[in-house]
């Protein structure tokens, strides 16, 4: 059985990742955001000492779900009253659930809640103190335009994705999948992508999927698993979505 004998903190410390390998650290955690939206599932507990890493082989986990939320069809909780649990960290827990009040029609909406907690994450990913958790940043009164750089360390459209992560409006942030799927393009495809045609652009997309495949052995297991996700769950509707997206972040 695996072991997965450090957290993300630990991991970054003593590892110090390249730029490539901590995109495929986040880029793990946005396939489990992924999966957990699918079966109608919200954490509501993201922080950096519940993401496990394995040592050997850099493959994260996403750990303790004991604040988390089975809310099917689509994540909203009725929030009548106060003594409703919202979560278990306050510190990350996204701009619409903290301000949110109780009342007779009052819902608590966790769909793109969990993504904006990685968002914050993603700092620790780079080496840098999370805005919410170590800095003085607060979900009510943030502005977008605040939030804090993570160049030089992130690429700067690495960094355009986290700060649309953390938009405070949900409904100005992208969904979990295209966020997912840009940054697997982010890793597996040079810039020229976005200035592609859609013809070159599903090509291009089709010659990595063969590559996927028949070239195993140049990847490591986790590339090689994020690609499979990537690969398989593609439409030609949701590839242009997450061009158009990163064309429109570098616009």
């Amino acid at each position: 059985m695996r072991r997965y004998d450090l957290t993300l903190s630990e991991y970054i410390r003593l590892s110090k990742p390249t730029h490539h390998e901590r995109l495929l650290l986040f880029a793990q955690l946005l396939e489990a955001l992924l999966y957990l939206k699918r079966h109608s599932i919200v954490h509501r507990d993201l922080k950096s000492d519940n993401l496990l890493i394995c040592s050997s082989t850099g493959e994260l986990v996403l750990a303790d779900f004991g604040c988390a939320l089975y809310q099917p069809p689509n994540l909203k909780q009725p929030y009548t009253t106060d003594e409703i649990c919202k979560g278990g960290n306050l510190a990350l827990m996204a701009p619409e659930i903290v301000m949110c009040q109780p009342g007779p029609k009052s819902y608590l909406d966790y769909n793109k809640a969990d993504l904006w907690a990685s968002g914050t994450l993603c700092y620790e990913f780079f080496s840098l103190p999370n805005p919410f958790f170590h800095g003085s940043f607060r979900q009510e009164i943030y502005c977008d335009q605040q939030l804090p750089s993570l160049l030089p360390l992130a690429s700067p459209l690495i960094e355009r994705l986290v700060h649309s992560m953390l938009r405070k409006n949900p409904k100005e942030r992208p969904s979990v999948s295209c966020i997912s799927n840009c940054i697997q393009l982010c890793l597996w495809f040079n810039s020229t992508i976005l200035k592609m045609n859609k013809n070159d652009f599903y090509q291009a997309y089709m010659w990595t999927a063969l590559e996927t495949l028949f070239n195993k052995r140049t990847l490591s297991s986790v590339e090689l698993s994020l690609k499979k996700l990537f690969c398989q769950r593609q439409s030609s509707q949701s590839l242009y979505e997450a061009q158009s997206y990163l064309d429109q972040l570098t616009a």
